[in-house]
């Protein structure tokens, strides 16, 4: 089984608003997909490419929301647990520095963008698919994409598990992030546009994150390649009270194991 991030070592700038208000709506939206049917809930509100392109004539599947509207509905629904599980976890760790930086407004549409290229991106992979795409994981790989290019070294706890032997480890978020992105792409040779995961959604939205990250910023304060480089830059050490002052992170080399006592440094 593929590692799985449980948490990075970067605190965020400032208590995170939006992505905590996006998860809460994610998750209230598969409450209410689960209370009236999860396959007829997608039927009704998922975004359709053959619908959009015209080889598929579906009528309006609900009163409210149908065609192009669905690029938007489809970014808050899922197809399962495990599917709004995983999305909710990397959401939960990258977003919340993520939106510190770049601020709540900015951050809010940073995402829906990023949501709406990467379903702009599986249409443009397969036109006249008729299956119904659901989830935020286009979004959230924009979110990963800013994460990549404003944290570069900042450190990932991952845990590796199997059956009953488990591990954890740290990688920068270069590294974690570009395997990331690496999988995106290699899945997608592999599978060849077949199965049931949207890998150009991802790809799609990891490269608006990188695109919409620098103007996004702008006359935003930057944060240094690592919590380290930026408090030796501002000439101070810890975070102190100023928040814009990055916490320093322990003195760990990459792919090191770490003490469970280590995690709150």
């Amino acid at each position: 089984m593929f590692p799985i991030p449980i948490r990075d070592t970067t605190p965020p700038v400032r208590r995170p608003v939006v992505t905590p208000l996006l998860i809460g709506a994610c998750v209230a939206v598969f409450a209410a997909q689960l209370a009236s049917g999860l396959e007829e809930s997608i039927g009704a509100f998922a975004f359709v490419p053959a619908e959009i392109t015209g080889y598929a004539d579906l009528g309006e599947r609900n009163p409210w929301f149908h065609g192009p509207w669905t690029i938007l509905t489809s970014m808050f629904m899922h197809g399962g647990i495990q599917h709004i599980v995983a999305n909710m976890l990397y959401l939960y760790i990258f977003g919340d520095n993520v939106e510190g930086v770049m601020g709540r407004f900015r951050y809010l549409l940073f995402y829906l963008l990023c949501g709406g290229a990467a379903t702009l991106a599986h249409l443009w992979a397969d036109p006249s698919s008729a299956v119904p795409l659901v989830g935020a994981s286009g979004a959230i790989s924009g979110v990963l994409g800013g994460y990549l290019l404003l944290y570069p070294h900042s450190r990932v706890v991952m845990m590796w598990w199997f059956f009953l032997w488990v591990r954890f480890f740290v990688w920068p978020a270069w590294f974690t992030l570009g395997l990331y992105f690496f999988l995106q792409v290699l899945f997608v040779w592999m599978s060849d546009g077949q199965g049931g995961v949207a890998y150009w959604a991802h790809i799609g939205g990891f490269a608006m994150g990188l695109l919409l990250t620098v103007p996004f910023m702008a006359g935003k304060h930057w944060p240094h390649e690592s919590a380290r480089t930026y408090a030796r830059w501002a000439g101070r050490r810890g975070g102190g009270d100023d928040p814009d002052i990055m916490w320093e992170i322990p003195r760990r080399r990459p792919g090191r194991m770490w003490r469970r006592e280590d995690w709150n440094d």
